[in-house]
């Protein structure tokens, strides 16, 4: 088996997802979806005419951070992403993969739903707990922008997680685009250090096809920023 491919990104280090195919969705992947340059870090979902088959992207941090406050810095339309299409910026277990716990999630997405009233934002908490597997706390919001620089951010505690999405790229909390804050018993939050991860995929559904208006998608993400919860 090859090395996998490695990017340091904003003062970690990456390790971009192999090629091959897997969920969520049951998505094929491509490592070369995934790069780096002066204009950041680079994702894409790309459609490959000889085969036929989409190839989506992710990358997660080699090591595991715990509480404290994450942001996501985005350049692109999220807000007019094809319905199919899920930029999720998360945390998550890269080595046990079990679904459903352990998982903070700030997912941009229509959920393959193309009504205008249908929500494109979530924030979604999975459990600590193993006994909870499966269930789920959270909120949904819809929101359109006039450029294409959003930041996203997640403030992560023992009992509480506060999200919120603003315009622009920025520290402070103007341009609010929205804000859900959850306060649980840390059964119902994540209580171990996770890995960050960043994925671009596809929202397919088994009984339908992927639909023939689907188009190739890059997202850039201009920085990351990770600041542990002071002691």
């Amino acid at each position: 088996m090859a090395d996998p491919k490695i990017i340091n990104f904003s003062g970690y280090k990456w390790e971009v997802r192999p090629s091959g195919r897997g969920g969520p969705r049951d998505n094929n992947w491509s490592d070369d979806n995934v790069w780096l340059d002066e204009a950041g870090l680079h994702l894409k979902i790309t459609h490959d005419r000889e085969d036929g088959k989409w190839y989506c992207s992710e990358i997660y941090t080699t090591t595991s951070l715990g509480f404290g406050r994450y942001q996501f810095f985005v350049d692109a339309p999220v807000d007019r992403f094809h319905p199919y299409i899920v930029l999720g910026l998360f945390n998550y277990s890269s080595t046990t993969k079990e679904d459903g716990l352990n998982e903070i999630d700030i997912e941009l997405t229509k959920w393959g739903n193309a009504a205008k009233e249908s929500s494109n934002g979530h924030y979604t908490i999975y459990p600590s707990d193993p006994a909870l597997k499966g269930t789920s706390a959270g909120g949904n919001y819809s929101f359109s922008l006039d450029g294409t620089y959003t930041t996203h951010r997640f403030n992560w505690k023992s009992d509480e997680v506060a999200f919120q999405s603003l315009h622009g790229h920025r520290q402070d909390d103007d341009n609010q685009i929205a804000a859900f804050t959850l306060n649980l018993s840390r059964d119902r939050i994540p209580q171990k250090a996770l890995p960050v991860h960043i994925n671009l995929w596809i929202c397919k559904h088994d009984d339908r096809p992927i639909p023939d208006n689907l188009q190739e998608v890059e997202v850039i993400i201009k920085a990351f920023q990770y600041k542990p919860l002071s002691t």
